[in-house]
């Protein structure tokens, strides 16, 4: 949801990772595709656990108000 890929079926996968990485404010510049794969994976998984955990702060401070 973070990443608009509005056209991304006509670009190479390493453009898609790059365009990505671009949208989310990681650094591209003199890096590998392979490091910009990673880099956006991890950036991706950890926003995961993050909301993850924002969400059930959440559900815990609505079962505490109930």
């Amino acid at each position: 949801t973070r990443i608009d890929t509005a056209n991304y079926d006509r670009y190479t996968i390493e453009q898609q990772i790059t365009k990505s990485c671009e949208q989310l404010g990681i650094t591209t510049a003199n890096r590998t595709i392979s490091s910009l794969s990673n880099t956006l994976l991890n950036n991706m998984n950890q926003h995961d656990r993050d909301e993850v955990a924002r969400q059930l702060d959440s559900n815990e401070s609505a079962d505490t108000l109930s």
